[in-house]
């Protein structure tokens, strides 16, 4: 019995302790890690930039490559930067709320330094490669590559490994 006990709690804490799911794709992001009330600075925040690869350095993102292959192979591109405080007054869940990239969400979308503000950046381009920071309050960044079908590859990187 007292093993039963112990395994509940282990369980218990694991599950306790898992963050919440974060789903990209080529229209849209699900972000579970937003909050109702956004209660510290720079949550419900999200940046993108579009990223390129360096010379010589071709990434096969179908190879499943490393967090230093991807930190290493790519860097960012200035001309595709954009920022938002996704913030939806009175819902109380965001873990089912989708953000659309194509179409207004009710919030705005600045671009490089400020200069741009728009309400809708349109769907990641195929066979383009996207970072994505300020998802969790931990450090994680996503490098997403948006394949030839506009089907997505999510490769969540721990900044504090670097």
């Amino acid at each position: 019995m007292k093993y039963f006990f112990s395994i509940v709690f282990i369980i218990s804490a694991v599950v306790g302790c898992s963050s919440p799911e974060v789903i990209i794709t080529s229209s849209y992001i699900i972000n579970g890690n937003w909050t109702a009330r956004n209660d510290y600075p720079g949550a419900n925040a999200i940046e993108i930039y579009g990223m390129h690869e360096n010379k010589g350095r071709a990434i096969d993102a179908h190879s499943n490559p490393s967090q230093l292959q991807l930190l290493d192979g790519l860097n960012r591109d200035s001309s595709f930067y954009y920022s938002a405080n996704v913030y939806f007054p009175g819902e109380t869940s965001y873990l089912k709320r989708k953000v659309y990239f194509n179409k207004d969400n009710g919030f705005s979308w600045f671009s490089f330094k400020g200069e741009k503000e728009t309400r809708a950046i349109g769907n990641l381009k195929p066979k383009s490669w996207y970072e994505f920071s300020n998802l969790k309050a931990h450090g994680y960044h996503y490098i997403v590559y948006v394949d030839s079908a506009g089907g997505t590859l999510v490769f969540p990187i721990n900044i504090a490994n670097y």
